[in-house]
């Protein structure tokens, strides 16, 4: 992976230079190159300005993106989307195809026996130029047998769905199938193309349907023992509430900040702010955007509802701060785009709660990614990372 590493951040390398870089020995260089070579993911073209020793010039290497490509798939409630990337993870073809939320596992298979298909067709590639296929799931995976265990977002799948087995037959392919939990797929995507590029130790958190974190640890996913870490919309944050989540618990995070639960709250604030024109129109249903625009604006009402909200985000932020004490914190999901009122309230918020005898301030930004986005790119560029370590 060194060696392809150097290959892609440079147009051309010689075999000195690739060991100068990696600390590999020039000999190691060379076999890695060769072998890289048979496969045509490196082309031996042209020869390095100057003289080596003895007069001779060296050879360059270049790096050829087009050789083999990953594929990402991300299986959502209501579509899957497919997306292929070359070997710099830039976007060849991508493709999304509907599916009901009571699909049956075989449903769910068809589907995705489509999607590669389309996508590799209109790609115009053989399939066997593909280096595997990763495909992100909800609810508790285990990556390293490839079973769904549980997916409350697709309840026709049962329980312990043996989903990378089944679609090896499905698609008779021998490249490699990874499945794993969206968010760890996501978490990846924000280290090659969003926020987390050269950070080792992050956490990333996703607002959708649930709450979930990914946890980036010495530049590794974190799965724990059990494969549910990062189930932090569970972590009880309200021990007053008495409202049910899905859990079965009361009081969790992720039910404090559902957008429906916001959004009556500060409906319900209304006598209090008369001058507000978030609710107008007596038959309006402003969205959590609506509400970000209007706090964005100035609207006491908006303001007063996102800072409750912001108030349970600085609670379960500085807990995670103090578990891993992360280098940086991205948001994605709905929270990434509620407007600079959010974001630069909660960073206040966060920095005012969180060990406030020893300063810091623990970057928090929104992702750059939409959901779609960070889902494939993910799961293809976990995909290639595989084929070269």
């Amino acid at each position: 992976m060194k060696v392809v590493t150097v290959l892609r951040r440079n147009a051309s390398s010689t075999v000195s230079e690739i060991a100068e870089r990696t600390h590999l020995s020039r000999l190691t260089v060379a076999k890695i190159l060769q072998r890289l070579g048979e496969d045509t993911i490196v082309r031996r073209e042209g020869k390095a300005p100057g003289s080596a020793v003895g007069g001779r010039k060296p050879r360059l290497y270049h790096f050829n993106p087009s050789a083999r490509y990953g594929l990402g798939i991300l299986i959502g409630a209501t579509a899957i989307a497919g997306r292929l990337v070359d070997l710099n993870i830039n976007t060849v073809e991508h493709c999304t195809l509907p599916i009901s939320q009571d699909a049956s596992a075989d449903t769910l298979l068809q589907t995705i026996d489509r999607l590669v298909s389309t996508v590799v067709e209109r790609a115009g590639i053989a399939r066997e130029l593909l280096l595997g296929i990763g495909v992100g799931t909800h609810g508790v995976t285990d990556s390293e047998r490839g079973i769904v265990l549980t997916s409350p977002h697709n309840p026709g799948w049962g329980n312990d769905l043996p989903l990378r087995d089944i679609l090896r037959g499905r698609l008779g392919s021998t490249v490699p199938i990874f499945i794993d939990n969206a968010i760890r797929f996501r978490t990846l995507a924000e280290t090659t193309a969003g926020k987390l590029r050269s950070v080792s130790n992050a956490v990333v958190i996703h607002i959708g349907d649930g709450l979930i974190a990914g946890n980036l640890l010495n530049g590794s996913i974190y799965r724990g023992i059990h494969n549910f870490a990062g189930s932090v919309g569970h972590m009880k944050v309200n021990p007053a509430d008495t409202e049910r989540c899905d859990c079965g618990g009361t009081g969790c995070f992720e039910m404090q900040i559902k957008p429906a639960r916001v959004l009556a709250r500060a409906r319900a604030l209304q006598a209090e702010y008369p001058d507000s024109t978030l609710f107008g129109d007596p038959t309006a249903s402003p969205s959590l955007a609506d509400l970000g625009d209007a706090a964005d604006s100035g609207d006491r009402l908006a303001r007063a509802a996102m800072d409750e909200t912001i108030s349970w985000f600085a609670i379960a932020l500085h807990n995670l701060i103090l578990m891993f004490d992360p280098d940086k914190i991205v948001l994605q999901g709905i929270y990434a785009h509620v407007g600079d009122y959010f974001l630069a309230n909660l960073r206040n918020k966060v920095w005012e709660v969180s060990l406030v005898n020893i300063p810091h301030r623990t970057p928090i930004e929104c992702s750059t990614l939409d959901d779609e986005e960070a889902g494939t790119i993910g799961a293809a560029s976990h995909v290639i990372a595989h084929a070269f370590v």
